[in-house]
């Protein structure tokens, strides 16, 4: 039985690389490449319990005619990815016979370099049609043009007595209300952003998760951190992802009823606000895979107030207020450190591109950056301002 399996295996034609953060993006990939015709080793679908995975990875790589790696900052940054594509490199280092195949899924170019770095990638980033995305996967993966002649079924359209197929990543939640564009200078607290993220995910395994509070001074970005947040990680909450401004009781109940327009709900046109309050509350209750962000709260028994009694979504709150009790579990938003506030300053004022490294910029640029984020005591705010200053008078 051991030999048919592994014979079995041996046919295979891609096997798919990828961290536990990105098994989404695998799975979606491994669906459309088995609907395309090919097969595939994924180990989501593939590795059994009790298997010996370090052996099993090792024989996938030799077994499988092609390695797709899947990109993002968390496979370039794994402890054992890095075998796992080398051994495709090695087969074909020119890459002349396409044996390591990256696809890019989430931004991490500037982190692509060495080997990997020199090999062509299939390019998701950025794609929110899944049409568009299958096409472009498919098109490399042949590495001719080979448009489908017929569109694959959006999951949405898949009867339920048919297995479902997954999600586009790629796709926005369906009901989507941030009001700020995503920040393409956005610079640092990737420790806070991965230490939210997988204290939300850890928290999916209990009933109600506690909501996480952004805190700190004025101007420290915790509502730019709040907006990277909701978009770099916007594939984990289909349903939806809402924002309120949560100064006061007043802004609070109108932004509900614009996320009653927003929901559809039948009593988005009510008169009286309560009751559209009420119906967002049953709605949070009922759903999940949502996030819902209070922006800039002042005082923490406003938001108590519109929270219903038990949900299973993900709630994020900005505040300025340290101690925030049972409400939310506090994360300290810290100033920037000086080489950090540098690049910021640097990429802001078009110096260097939004995803250039520091390394890359001048020694006389470097030295006076680095004196401007000291003075201006590592504040994101102060800085965007600066760059913004020295982007339109050309002096630094």
């Amino acid at each position: 039985m051991e030999s048919n399996r592994v014979i079995q295996r041996s046919r295979k034609d891609f096997f798919i690389s990828y961290t536990g953060t990105d098994q989404n993006w695998a799975e979606w990939i491994a669906w459309q490449l088995e609907e395309a015709g090919y097969s595939t080793i994924l180990q989501a679908w593939d590795i059994r319990p009790g298997s010996n995975f370090v052996l099993e990875m090792d024989n996938a790589t030799q077994e499988a005619e092609r390695t797709i790696t899947v990109l993002s900052p968390e496979y370039l940054n794994g402890s054992y990815t890095k075998a796992e594509w080398a051994a495709a490199f090695r087969r074909d280092p020119t890459g002349e016979q396409g044996i390591l195949l990256p696809i890019h899924v989430r931004e991490c170019k500037h982190q692509l370099t060495g080997l990997l770095g020199s090999i062509a990638y299939i390019d998701l980033v950025g794609l929110d049609d899944m049409l568009v995305a299958c096409d472009v996967l498919l098109t490399g993966i042949r590495r001719e043009r080979a448009k489908p002649v017929a569109p694959p079924r959006f999951p949405a359209g898949i009867q339920p007595s048919l297995p479902e197929q997954p999600r586009f990543p790629g796709a926005f939640p369906r009901a989507w209300i941030v009001p700020y564009q995503r920040n393409p200078f956005f610079t640092g607290r990737e420790e806070v952003l991965k230490n939210l993220y997988d204290a939300l995910r850890v928290g999916k395994m209990v009933a109600v998760v506690q909501p996480r509070a952004l805190s700190g001074l004025g101007g420290i970005g915790k509502t730019q951190t709040a907006v990277e947040y909701a978009y770099r990680y916007y594939s984990d909450y289909p349903e939806a992802i809402l924002w309120a401004r949560a100064d006061s009781r007043e802004g609070l109940v109108a932004d509900f009823v614009a996320i009653a327009r927003e929901l559809n709900l039948l009593e988005e046109e009510v008169q009286d606000q309560n009751r559209v309050v009420d119906a967002v509350k049953r709605w949070l209750k009922d759903h999940t895979n949502w996030l819902l962000i209070f922006d800039n709260v002042e005082d923490l028994t406003v938001i108590k107030s519109v929270l219903p009694s038990a949900y299973r979504g993900h709630i994020l709150v900005t505040t300025r207020i340290q101690a925030t009790g049972e409400v939310a579990r506090g994360v300290e938003i810290e100033k920037m450190e000086p080489e950090e506030g540098a690049l910021f300053l640097l990429r802001r004022a078009s110096i260097l591109a939004p995803d250039a490294l520091l390394t890359t910029a001048s020694e006389a640029d470097r030295t006076k950056a680095h004196k401007i984020s000291q003075v201006m005591g590592g504040l994101p705010l102060a800085l965007d301002q600066a760059g913004a200053y020295v982007e339109e008078t050309g002096l630094l």
